[in-house]
């Protein structure tokens, strides 16, 4: 079983307007292209530029209609995911395909959530998305909710957090802006992240958390779960390096995949000279030498597959684009905007790596 995530992107305007037969025109010809079958698509990520809440309720439903059309009147897992795209002012629809033999394929539904199961027989992968809850603007109780969604979920699959090998994180900018100094948004974040993510579940660390910022309220998670014989099938790894900077990744030797998220801890000692070009050198330089000690370690030649770079200011994207585009090769690149969880940091990166 394999897993490949493919991106193109669409128009905005289109579906915000629910224009979905014109949209689905275009991505069927883009399966075409790239031999896609759509009846392997197991999720769907929607990012767009979106500032309301009020557009956010209106893209689901249309985005649950454009992948009706695209995968034959079924719903995938899927998430919105509000971002600024600073490459393009476009969305872009990114697609999980899973690819393998004795495949199955089940789009299902948990309390009104759509998801999606791909298995072998001795595989399992949960696909889960769009996980949102704005509780009167309390970060707290938002986070408990959408973690215990998440765990609801995966017991009602025989599954536990110990199986998540990787789990996105979105929140409203105003919760960064209102936390009180005595503990940051983040803090908050990962202390409730502690409470569900026993340390007991896991044989290392807990697998790699992408938090980032949105701008349509509250807080939304979305996450995949693997399993092998009822057992996780991937082992988390996690790389320091000196300057303050964490890798953490889950590899699945199973699934033939790595996905990796490389940021500045809040230990970290940076300064006023370490401007972008600084930073994005010094996480180039990590995600290098981690694919370079994977490929000893699995002796495969490993594809790096999506990367998607997070900015604090898109005015700084040439410079952290030349560097990227020269160090990391892949011609798949996302760069958004974000606010980090590092008060000096410029950037984060994230990926997929794949045998």
């Amino acid at each position: 079983m394999k897993t490949f995530i493919h991106s193109i992107n669409i128009d905005s305007t289109k579906i915000l307007t629910g224009k979905n037969d014109a949209i689905s025109k275009s991505v069927f010809t883009f399966f075409s292209n790239h031999n896609i079958n759509p009846k392997q698509i197991v999720k769907i990520d929607l990012l767009i530029d979106i500032q309301i809440e009020e557009d956010y309720t209106s893209l689901e439903s249309n985005l649950e209609e454009l992948i009706a059309l695209l995968i034959q009147k079924k719903i995938s897992a899927y998430s919105i995911i509000p971002s600024t795209n600073l490459l393009k002012n476009e969305a872009t629809l990114l697609l999980t395909v899973c690819t393998g033999n004795n495949l199955k394929i089940e789009h299902k539904e948990f309390q009104k959530l759509p998801y999606t199961f791909c298995s072998d027989p001795q595989n399992r992968i949960l696909y889960a998305g769009n996980i949102r809850f704005n509780e009167n603007n309390d970060l707290m109780r938002s986070t408990q909710l959408a973690f215990d969604f998440a765990e609801q979920l995966l017991d009602h699959e025989e599954m536990h957090f110990g199986h998540v090998n990787f789990m996105h994180t979105h929140l409203d900018k105003s919760f960064i802006n209102h936390t009180s100094s005595h503990q940051s948004t983040w803090d908050v974040i990962n202390q409730i992240k502690e409470l569900y993510f026993d340390p007991s579940l896991f044989a290392q660390s807990i697998p790699p958390l992408s938090l980032n910022s949105m701008n349509t309220g509250g807080i939304q998670v979305s996450f995949t779960a693997a399993q092998k014989d009822t057992f996780p099938s991937h082992q988390v790894l996690h790389y320091q390096a000196p300057n303050g900077l964490d890798l953490y990744a889950s590899l699945s030797k199973e699934l033939s995949q790595i996905y990796f998220f490389a940021s500045y801890n809040k230990e970290a000692q940076l300064s006023a000279n370490q401007n972008i070009i600084v930073q994005t050198n010094e996480l180039t330089e990590i995600i290098s030498e981690f694919v370079q000690k994977m490929e000893d370690e699995t002796k495969s030649k490993l594809m790096l597959n999506l990367v998607t770079i997070h900015l604090k200011n898109g005015s700084e994207l040439s410079d952290a684009e030349l560097i990227i585009k020269q160090q990391l090769k892949t011609d798949q690149f996302l760069f958004i905007q974000s606010e980090m969880q590092h008060n000096e940091a410029l950037i984060s990166i994230e990926g997929a790596l794949y045998f």
